[in-house]
């Protein structure tokens, strides 16, 4: 079957309007649809079924499983860069009625981190993969960060694209 077919059919299904459409990359007609705002999808119950299905263990915060990636979200953006990725999914469960914005403020004002003792762990971890020691973690978290955009990328290319895009296709 035709992808825009299919395309065309999801949309007409689940009444999506104001899909963007891009239109002649190559040969091919292609859309963007975010399938998962179209899916009932609820933490806590989500949370619930596998804890009872599969005996999961719940951890604190998203990506926290990791303790790698919670050393990386709990300690260091917020020390460097001040950088709290609480905040953004926090705010996805407010816009889904899953949490008050009051209940996400309380959040906010607990430390990032499930206890001293865990951070203490994760710091030994990390500092054993980085090769590092604390004072060579200090001298980091010292030290003025640095933008992305200081090494090679494609951020001016990107940017320049994505305004062609909009400029050619977004106006059809």
């Amino acid at each position: 079957m035709n992808c825009l077919l299919e395309a065309e059919d999801f949309c007409y299904k689940y009444h999506i309007q104001n899909s963007t459409y891009v239109h002649h990359i190559g040969y091919t007609l292609t859309m963007f649809v975010s399938f998962l705002d179209y899916y009932d999808y609820n933490k806590e119950d989500a949370t619930n079924y596998l804890v009872r299905k599969f005996d999961f263990k719940p951890y604190k915060y998203k990506h926290y499983e990791s303790i790698f990636t919670r050393f990386y979200q709990g300690y260091l953006l917020p020390k460097k860069f001040n950088i709290d990725k609480r905040i953004l999914h926090l705010s996805t469960l407010i816009v889904t009625n899953q949490l008050s914005r009051k209940e996400a403020i309380i959040e906010l004002e607990k430390d990032p981190y499930p206890s001293v003792h865990l951070l203490e762990e994760d710091m030994d971890y990390f500092l054993k993969k980085m090769n590092w020691t604390k004072e060579k973690l200090e001298d980091y978290l010292d030290r003025a960060p640095k933008s992305h955009r200081k090494y090679p990328n494609n951020y001016l290319t990107f940017n320049f694209l994505l305004k062609v895009f909009k400029l050619i296709y977004l106006k059809l």
